[in-house]
């Protein structure tokens, strides 16, 4: 059932190689952009994918040991197809960013065990020193590309100076008086190039049966007894601040919906544009 001639073999093979080379290259391309285009530490979810990786890892780790019990040949690509799993469970319910993975990945598992299965008869042989090595040079050079990737993005998943100073802020707590938070799009962006843009934004629910204005009002008074001093434009910068040395802005306006209200902390680049701590000595005078 499974024979087939000596030369549709190779050629399945070789299209089997392309098929996992380009997503394992896909893979380590697209970690590769999150590194240039930059990772945000307020959006970690380890502990969330962990499982999914997991998952992913086993099922190329079985399909690497499925292939090479049929034919040895394959034994090089186990660590390869490890990692191509990892990368592919990572884009399941992806956008079309994930149609790759999730179009190429299981039938090439699939085709990789039914090859090397209608070899059987080869499953004595070794494996070959130039498939060794395209196997190693290929495994090693994804998970070169790959690690690195996961160097860089633990190590610049530390909360930066300037969005701790603005989650210490009691504007930033989690809980604000009768209001349920609905959606949180805090970022502390930190880019390969070392721009950061942090900023804390959520937007909130009112929960107290309080109108919109009088909620505004509150937090504009919740915001002058926490130290904030009204600010010159109130769409863009409605109160101003510095903590540990760092010019912060506040704005209060309402949201979408009639009973929601939108508190934004962003940095405050009339005061200083380099990202550093405050020098007072710079700030504009009268």
């Amino acid at each position: 059932m499974w024979r087939t001639s000596e030369r549709s073999r190779r050629l399945w093979c070789v299209a089997n190689v392309v098929g996992l080379v380009l997503v394992l290259g896909y893979g380590a391309t697209f970690t590769l952009s999150i590194v240039v285009l930059g990772t945000s530490p307020s959006q970690t979810y380890v502990e969330e994918w962990a499982p999914t990786w997991v998952v992913g890892a086993a099922a190329g780790l079985l399909t690497g040991l499925l292939a090479g019990r049929y034919d040895r040949r394959y034994l090089p690509w186990t660590a390869a197809l490890l990692l191509a799993g990892v990368l592919a469970s990572s884009m399941v319910g992806s956008s079309f960013l994930g149609l790759p993975f999730v179009s190429v990945a299981p039938p090439l598992a699939v085709s990789l065990v039914l090859h090397a299965r209608s070899g059987r008869g080869r499953s004595r042989e070794p494996a070959g020193r130039r498939r060794v090595w395209i196997g190693v040079v290929v495994t090693a050079s994804t998970l070169a590309v790959a690690g690195a990737a996961t160097a860089y993005v633990v190590v610049g998943s530390r909360p930066t100076p300037l969005y701790e100073a603005m989650r210490g802020d009691p504007m930033a707590a989690d809980r604000l008086p009768g209001m349920a938070v609905r959606h949180d799009l805090s970022t502390d962006r930190t880019t390969f190039f070392g721009v950061s843009l942090p900023e804390v934004s959520r937007v909130w629910t009112i929960t107290d049966g309080a109108t919109r204005t009088h909620k505004l009002g509150e937090l504009a008074g919740l915001a002058e007894r926490s130290g904030w001093t009204p600010g010159p434009d109130p769409r863009y910068c409605g109160w101003r601040k510095v903590v540990d040395g760092y010019p912060m802005c506040l704005v209060l306006r309402p949201g979408v919906e009639a009973s929601d209200v939108i508190v934004e902390i962003n940095h405050d680049g009339a005061l200083t544009t380099s990202g550093g701590p405050f020098d007072a000595s710079r700030q504009e005078r009268p």
